[in-house]
This record gives structure tokens, sequence and C-alpha cells, in this order.
């Protein structure tokens, strides 16, 4: 589905368009138009049916995503400590309960506290805050 074509013809037929005036408008076979349809909404179907899209609200999904992170790799996400998650932007306690809640269900967790697997990608101002929460934290428990 990577043609802007091919995006033009399921959001037209996502509009209501007949097949007929799809099929005048771009050129091609009717058969084509209805397949083409079919593999997005295959595809749609598909992205909907991964356990991550139905324990994660879609908030946490896209900070993933923004921070490179497939959402659907729990290795990659397993990788990360509850502290360089909170850094990323738009990330907050109810994304991170959700996230843990997920992992918890396919029997995974995130890495423990003070561990930075993915400090590179935390933005230095996020990774000082998270440093000195580690260092409040530590206080506390003396």
């Amino acid at each position: 589905m990577g043609s802007a074509r091919n995006r033009q013809i399921v959001a037209d037929r996502l509009a209501g368009e007949s097949y007929a005036m799809i099929t005048e408008r771009h050129g091609l076979s009717r058969r084509r138009a209805e397949k083409i349809v079919q593999q997005h909404e295959q595809q749609v179907q598909q992205v909907s049916m991964h356990p991550v899209y139905q324990h994660v609200g879609i908030r946490a999904i896209n900070c993933l995503r923004k921070a490179g992170v497939n959402p659907e790799d729990i290795d990659a996400i397993s990788q990360y400590s509850r502290e360089s998650l909170l850094c990323l932007p738009n990330f907050g306690h109810t994304s991170l309960a959700q996230l843990e809640a997920y992992l918890h269900l396919m029997g995974r967790a995130l890495l423990g506290r003070g561990h930075y697997a993915r400090a590179a990608s935390i933005p230095p101002a996020a990774a000082k805050r998270s440093r000195k929460m580690l260092v409040s934290d530590e206080a506390q428990q003396v």
C-alpha cells in the first residue's frame, strides 16, 4: 500500500465513492480497484489484531513510535526502564501502567530501576530529571 495512487483509491472508497467512479478516475479495472481496497482492509485487520493495540493506549503507542521503538516488539520495549520511559515526551504514569500491565500479560517486564539501556534516546534535559529522581529515591531509602 505504498503508492500515493493506492492511498487515494482507498480514501475515495472510504469516502463512499462507487467502484465505477474510482475506476474511471484512476484508469484501472474494477477488479484491480477492489483488490487494492481489500488489501488495505486486510492490513488494517492484521494491525488491530496484535495484542498491544488492545491493551495499551494510543498515546503510549505513539510515544514509543516517536522514540523509535516498534510497539509490537516486546524485546525492544522491555529494554527500557521505568525512568527512561517516563522521560519520553507525553509518556506519563498512565501510559506506563498500561505498558507494564501488557508486558506482565506477556510474561515480560521492564528493566529494573537505575538501568539505562536506551539513554541515548532520552533528551538531555529529561535524563537530568531522571537522575535527580533516582538520587532523591535513594536518599529516601537511606
